[in-house]
């Protein structure tokens, strides 16, 4: 076997790492953009039950924001 396919190149391990680390930040961002739509999507849903449903619940329309967001005290 050649000795020059069994070794690596700076060039080509940086390249490597350049490639790993963004699609490290693409997933990040992918994670944080997927999170935010089910946050918007689990307010819709909230905002769109009655007055009495979310009463039942124990949430004031005004708290909905917080109480998905996850800083509400349920207490």
């Amino acid at each position: 076997m050649n000795l020059a396919l069994r070794t690596s190149h700076p060039r080509v391990d940086a390249a490597g790492a350049w490639l790993a680390a963004g699609l490290r930040r693409l997933a990040r961002a992918y994670g944080a953009y997927a999170e935010a739509r089910a946050r918007a999507a689990a307010i819709r849903h909230l905002e769109a039950l009655g007055d009495h449903t979310l009463r039942d619940i124990g949430l004031r329309r005004d708290q909905i924001p917080a109480a998905v967001r996850g800083g509400f005290a349920w207490w």
